[in-house]
C-alpha cells in the first residue's frame, strides 16, 4: 500500500462483534455482518485478483478458510480445545472434521513405530 485510507479511526467493536462487517453507502461500518453469500463472493473475487487459475478460486470459500485455519493450526501444534476457543466448536471431534491434513504420515501412529 502506498498510504493509509482508511477515513478515520477504528470504531469500538464488542467482544464478539462480526469479523466480516458490512460497509455503508457513505463509507460507514455497520454494527451487522456481510452475508454469507458477500463474504463468499469477497474471498473468491481476492484470489482471483491474487492471480489464482478459475478452477482453484471455484475451491475457495468462507468454509474452506475456516478448515485451513483448523488444519494450519494444528500443524502449529495448538490442541483441540485452544482451536475451539476461536471457532466456537462445542467438541474436539467436531474440530478435527475441519483438519485437512492430506499427508498420511502426520499425526500417523506408524512413524512412532521405529521401523
Amino acid at each position: 500500500f502506498e498510504s493509509h485510507i482508511c477515513l478515520g479511526t477504528l470504531p469500538a467493536a464488542e467482544k464478539r462483534s462480526p469479523l466480516f462487517r458490512s460497509v455503508r453507502k457513505n463509507g460507514n461500518i455497520s454494527d451487522t455482518p456481510l452475508s454469507g453469500a458477500a463474504v463468499h463472493a469477497a474471498i473468491r473475487r481476492r484470489a482471483t485478483r491474487a492471480g489464482y487459475d478459475p478452477d482453484t478460486v471455484a475451491q475457495f470459500g468462507g468454509h474452506s478458510l475456516r478448515a485451513g485455519f483448523v488444519t494450519q493450526a494444528f500443524r502449529n501444534g495448538a490442541d483441540a480445545h485452544t482451536i475451539m476457543r476461536q471457532t466456537g466448536h462445542t467438541t474436539p471431534a467436531m474440530v478435527e472434521t475441519y483438519a485437512r491434513e492430506h499427508a498420511p504420515l502426520v499425526g500417523n501412529a506408524v512413524t512412532e513405530l521405529g521401523l
